[in-house]
This record gives structure tokens, C-alpha cells and sequence, in this order.
């Protein structure tokens, strides 16, 4: 499912930072309603609503060079934009999973790492064609794009 808009996806770093823009009974109502939003989210995505607090996704970025970075985070876009700054790099394409609990998108993460392990670079990187790394993940879990990434992918 491919959707597309304006706003970040909601992670509890995103409720503390609002949370601490407001005065302390505005931030109780707000985190309230927060938390009603976000476990209506997780009950949508069959995510166990427990585990909101430690949500995160397994990302596939593509570098200007042909490899690619597969790896697991709970603020894609700010995880995205470190990486491409670190490292010269410019990514020209990426993808990631919705946001799913923690334990589940690290053993996903780890079986991309196996299905690539003879490919491995270094660490997290890959000598793998993108669609190759993509129908990998795909076959774990739902993979949502986020288009307002392109603004992060040169340096």
C-alpha cells in the first residue's frame, strides 16, 4: 500500500517533543489524545498495542553507488538523513516497512541480513540491486514508501 502525506509518522520521540512544546495540563490532554490515536493505529496494523511505546521499521536505502543499507529504526526520516550525510553518498532510492514492534522488525532486519550475508560489504552494507533487497522485505512485511524523503537524499 503506497500512501502519501504531509505529516511524520507518529513515534513516541515525536509525542515527548510535543509534549514538551506544551505547558504541563495541555501535555496530559494532548499525550491523552495521542495515545487514543496511536493505539487506534496499532490496532489497525494488528500491531499489539502494548508494545506502542517501541515501534520501528526496516529500511532499504540505495546509494549512488549501487549498494544499498539495510537497517531498522523508529524515525525513519531522521535516520535516513544521517546516513545519507554521512556518508556522501547521495541515496536514490528507499523503502521501509510500516511501523511494527520492535522485536518483530529486528528479526526481519536480521533475515535480510541472512538472505544477503554473502553479499555483505561491511556491517549493514550490501552489494544487492534494490528490487532484489525490496521483494526480500516485502516477503516479511507490508512495505509503505515515505516520498517526502527526497528532500534528505543529496548532500
Amino acid at each position: 500500500m503506497n500512501e502519501s502525506n504531509d505529516f511524520p509518522p507518529i513515534t513516541p520521540e515525536l509525542l515527548r517533543k510535543m509534549a514538551d512544546e506544551m505547558d504541563a495540563t495541555q501535555a496530559n490532554r494532548q499525550e491523552e489524545r495521542l495515545r487514543m490515536v496511536l493505539n487506534a493505529l496499532a490496532k489497525c496494523s494488528k500491531t499489539n498495542v502494548d508494545d506502542t511505546e517501541n515501534l520501528k521499521c526496516v529500511y532499504i536505502l540505495e546509494f549512488s553507488n549501487n549498494t544499498i543499507k539495510v537497517g531498522c529504526t523508529g524515525a525513519f526520516s531522521r535516520r535516513a538523513r544521517q546516513i545519507a550525510m554521512g556518508s556522501g553518498l547521495k541515496v536514490v532510492n528507499w523503502c521501509h516497512t510500516k511501523y511494527i514492534p520492535s522485536s518483530r522488525a529486528y528479526a526481519i532486519e536480521n533475515l535480510c541480513h541472512k538472505a544477503f550475508e554473502n553479499r555483505r560489504i561491511q556491517g549493514e552494507f550490501f552489494s544487492v540491486p534494490f528490487d532484489e533487497a525490496r521483494a526480500e522485505l516485502a516477503k516479511h512485511e507490508e512495505i509503505t514508501e515515505e516520498m517526502n524523503f527526497k528532500e534528505y537524499t543529496s548532500c
